[in-house]
């Protein structure tokens, strides 16, 4: 059985028509299956172009800032909750890099 026939035909297409392309899929309600048929695209291709050309509005990656809730303007008292990150209380002053890492948990 010749496979050739099974092949879709490789075209060339500019960043701009794969960025197209790409929103006209987010907006659709189509499979990925069913849209690279319809537009003559293999499903490899189809998920390259969606890791290359992510747009960065899609998926956004967390800050480098965590939020803080400060619990009392008298945080030096021991024994008084000096702020919470992430449900982690901290009774006082730590350093940046500290918290950045409590973050990463």
């Amino acid at each position: 059985m010749d496979q050739s026939a099974n092949k879709i035909p490789r075209l060339r297409r500019s960043k701009k028509q794969i960025e197209e392309l790409l929103k006209e899929f987010e907006k659709g309600n189509a499979n990925v299956a069913e849209f690279c048929g319809l537009h003559s695209i293999s499903k490899a291709a189809f998920h390259k172009w969606q890791s290359r050309y992510r747009r960065k509005e899609t998926n956004p990656k967390p800050g480098g800032f965590a939020k803080l809730k400060m619990a009392t303007p008298d945080a030096g008292v021991p024994g008084v909750l000096f702020a919470e990150v992430h449900g982690i209380k901290l009774y006082q002053p730590v350093a940046a890099s500290y918290l950045k890492e409590l973050c990463r948990l």
